[in-house]
């Protein structure tokens, strides 16, 4: 869909399960393109997982500034021709979204290792980790990314990190006066 290979109406519904910038990315990526875009998420709010980055904000104002129309606490019921019938997951009431003409699912990623099978035998170090290895969060990636730093550093004793290893606090000497 982002790379074109099918036909978007201008009228767009995204469910979206992801809860990430991912699906803020797509998203936008419609909005860019003059799509209507509603989106509907079981989350209790947008993009719940950009709150610990902080660009919880950002991408609100992105998004909202763009036009985007959306439905927290639901999900899709039916589709019927053009129309979908959302239900809201607390209340059980339903609402009919009529005009529909594209249905983007955001529900779930794939891993994605085309270029590590690409780079094996030719990288001496090479490490899957974030997306390649399955699709997680950042804070996934940055860590799996330093404990691939701390082999090549170290060696493959220092990959992983010894239970206790970062609560200790070495005694330093102080200098006198």
């Amino acid at each position: 869909m982002l790379q074109q290979t099918r036909e978007v109406g201008d009228r767009v519904v995204v469910l979206e399960d992801d809860g990430t910038r991912y699906a803020a990315g797509v998203a936008e990526v419609l909005l860019d393109r003059g799509k209507h875009v509603a989106l509907i998420t079981p989350w209790t709010s947008l993009f719940p997982f950009t709150l610990p980055t902080l660009e919880h904000p950002i991408i609100y104002g992105r998004l909202f500034e763009k036009g985007l129309s959306y439905h927290v606490n639901s999900w899709a019921r039916e589709l019927s021709g053009d129309a979908l019938t959302m239900v809201n997951l607390y209340t059980g009431a339903e609402t009919l979204l009529e005009g529909v003409e594209t249905l983007v699912l955001l529900t779930g990623l794939e891993a994605s290792e085309d270029l590590y099978f690409l780079l094996k035998g030719r990288v001496e170090h090479l490490h899957r980790i974030g997306d390649c290895l399955a699709p997680r969060r950042l804070d996934h990636a940055i860590y799996e990314g330093y404990l691939a730093g701390r082999e090549l550093w170290g060696g493959p004793a220092e990959r992983y990190i010894v239970e206790g290893e970062l609560e200790r606090w070495e005694e330093a000497e102080l200098p006198a006066g």
